[in-house]
């Protein structure tokens, strides 16, 4: 396994298994990073994981605990996209805000990632 490294997601494409019940902009349409208040309160009976409040938390702990958080695990999918488990939505907003995070790069995997495989069900993201 390798160390872990801070490291910045820019350059990178990773795969995500976001939807409507754990990401805001799925059930919105807007990233709650850059919508304005007024239309997030629009939203009052969305799921736990996609509320407008979820990744403005998230980044205000990353950027409390930078040290203290878990690392994310990332593998490389022989197609060259990355793709993760846990700590999908710290990854999302390191990428869009250009911050570096805590990464274990863990395996290089000999088949392609989820959105190769089904992009009807992942969100390739380009950071």
């Amino acid at each position: 396994m390798s160390n872990i490294k801070l490291k910045s997601i820019a350059g990178k494409s990773v795969c995500f298994y976001f939807h409507r019940k754990n990401c805001f902009k799925e059930a919105s349409g807007t990233c709650s990073l850059f919508a304005e208040e007024e239309f997030k309160k629009q939203f009052t009976n969305l799921e736990e994981k996609a509320t407008p409040e979820r990744c403005p938390t998230i980044l205000e702990l990353m950027q409390i605990s930078k040290t203290k958080l878990f690392p994310v695990y990332l593998s490389k999918y022989r197609c060259g996209h990355y793709q993760n488990g846990q700590g999908q939505h710290r990854i999302c907003i390191a990428g869009h805000l250009g911050l570096e995070i805590k990464v274990i790069i863990d395996s290089v995997k000999d088949k392609d990632c989820g959105y190769c495989t089904n992009p009807e069900s992942f969100i390739l993201k380009h950071f």
